[in-house]
């Protein structure tokens, strides 16, 4: 069977050192990820095609996340900030540098952003009709119908909701036909506070600020709140566990309305946070990101001259799309006593993006790298067989372990890889690669092999 180099792929599954954690939860603070999901949660990347959602997936600028109904997902953007997306709701993530977007196309989220921004970061969260600038605060952000002032017209806008800190929120305001660009208002909303946005309207009717109860407290947000007595008590609600679940069922029943009136065509497309104009002029603004930076009485500026055009920026390059298959071990060198794995055996474990049943031809092939960089094939031991049938590969993957001292005997340190055929058949067959390295440490005293202990002289 022929071999196809498609990648070679490492992600940590399995620490086998306690003194590698610090290193990982660097790393994994500098990700997104969907740290869990509750129920049917979908991801899709930057060009649409669906991706096998799992806890502690990682998240690319362009993904797309939506939630089912009675079905939440919580997102790290990295280990300060982190996002709930509630039931029947889709957002958009997006990324630059140490520029932060949500784009909610529909329903609610909660926020906790546990540390304020740098002065160098932004976090914005886009609506249909607002953008909301967070720099260290407990929120959410809610798709509801409200009546546009002036009328009786239900119409779908922006709720926004502060449990801590405080959050710049920001909409357009009526603008006559022959203004030059939309005129822009930006308001403050403190803890204590919720708003809704009637955009198009004059400017003292486009923020309508109340009192949070705990009548009126998201159900999405009060089940995280009721875990956090402190900001309860700041906000002088009495929220109890049985409150929340009370409140978060009010909420997945209107959710339901609003996920049946979208799927029947009443609503929908008109709530999406459009990715590159979000507003309904034909100007996209950059308001300033962050609570407290602007304020509601912002006067229209004077028409300045036309700046000098600036060259174009180069494009960030899309990242790498995930593999249909792929195989994960463990990137942090594994010790050896006389060639022996400390532990029983190797963990692996093969992935499935592809959504759909696979096959896994569990026959190991090993390589080690070679002076000149390349790999050269690591010979079985001569009493070694195999069974020639291929296991099923869940969409969900599948976890597996290698004897490494049965199939190859006692291995010297280096740099090595497994390899195995897969394939949603045995005619187009692949190949998965994971990389490992082995080493002995220089005080090997003591340590356990897999088949008995090591005496003090190393002999078994």
């Amino acid at each position: 069977m022929k071999r196809k180099n498609i990648f070679s792929v490492l992600l940590v599954l399995v620490m086998l050192l306690s003194m590698a954690q610090p290193a990982l939860a660097a790393d994994t603070a500098e990700t997104m990820q969907l740290s869990s999901t509750e129920g049917t949660v979908t991801v899709s990347n930057a060009s649409g095609r669906s991706m096998a959602s799992r806890a502690g997936m990682r998240l690319y600028s362009g993904y797309h996340v939506q939630t089912s109904a009675n079905s939440y997902a919580w997102i790290n953007l990295d280990s300060t900030k982190l996002i709930k997306l509630d039931a029947s709701s889709k957002a958009e993530i997006r990324k630059s540098g140490k520029k932060l977007e949500i784009l909610l196309n529909s329903g609610n989220m909660y926020g906790n952003v546990s540390k304020p921004l740098a002065s160098d970061e932004t976090l914005d969260i886009r609506t249909s009709t607002a953008i909301v600038g967070v720099r260290g605060t407990k929120f959410s952000v809610a798709q509801v119908k409200a009546v546009q002032p002036g009328t009786e017209t239900l119409r779908w806008t922006t709720q926004v909701q502060v449990y801590e800190g405080a959050v710049a929120v920001t909409a357009q305001r009526e603008t006559p036909e022959a203004a030059v660009e939309p005129v822009m208002v930006t308001t403050t909303i403190t803890a204590g506070t919720q708003v809704t946005v009637a955009p198009g309207t004059q400017e003292s009717e486009i923020f309508v600020e109340s009192k949070l109860d705990a009548e009126t407290i998201s159900g999405c947000a009060a089940v995280e709140l009721a875990n956090d007595p402190e900001t309860l008590e700041n906000l002088g609600l009495d929220v109890s566990p049985e409150t929340a679940r009370e409140l978060l069922e009010r909420d997945q029943t209107e959710a339901a309305v609003k996920q049946e009136e979208a799927d029947a065509g009443k609503t929908g497309l008109e709530t999406a946070a459009d990715p590159d104009i979000v507003w309904e002029a034909g100007k996209k603004p950059s308001p300033p990101s962050g609570g407290g930076s602007g304020g509601g009485n912002t006067p229209r500026p004077e028409p300045e001259p036309e700046p000098e055009p600036e060259p174009e920026p180069e494009p960030e390059p899309e990242p790498e799309p995930e593999p249909d298959y792929a195989l994960y071990i463990s990137d942090q060198p594994i010790p050896t006593v006389d060639g022996c794995l400390v532990t029983d055996r190797l963990p692996v474990r093969f992935i499935n993006n592809t959504g759909k049943e696979a096959l896994v031809l569990l026959i190991p092939h090993l390589e080690r790298r070679n002076e000149a960089g390349g790999w050269e094939e690591v010979p079985y031991k001569e009493d070694v067989g195999f069974c020639g049938t291929p296991d099923p590969l869940p969409p969900e993957g599948k976890d597996w372990s290698e004897d490494l001292l049965y199939l190859w005997g006692s291995l010297e340190d280096g740099e090595y890889r497994l390899s195995y055929e897969v394939g949603d058949t045995f005619e187009t067959e692949e190949w998965v690669y994971g990389e490992f390295t082995l080493y002995t440490p220089e005080d090997n005293q003591g340590l356990p092999l897999a088949s008995g202990e090591v005496s003090q002289n190393g002999e078994d």
